[in-house]
């Protein structure tokens, strides 16, 4: 990939769970899951390793 000098990025994401957000500028992810959240990304981080140790 290439960039001029001068050409300036944004960052920008779809879908992001309620209460992220992302620094347009710097691309900073910033987010403080509730409670249900937490329940939630538990749940998807302990899926994930599992699956990824028996794949």
């Amino acid at each position: 990939m290439s960039d001029t000098e001068d050409a300036s990025l944004a960052y920008s994401t779809p879908g992001l769970p309620s209460g992220a957000s992302i620094g347009s500028s710097t691309g900073v992810f910033s987010w403080k899951p509730t409670s249900k959240q937490r329940v939630w990304l538990r749940w998807m981080v302990y899926t994930w390793v599992v699956v990824w140790m028996y794949s």
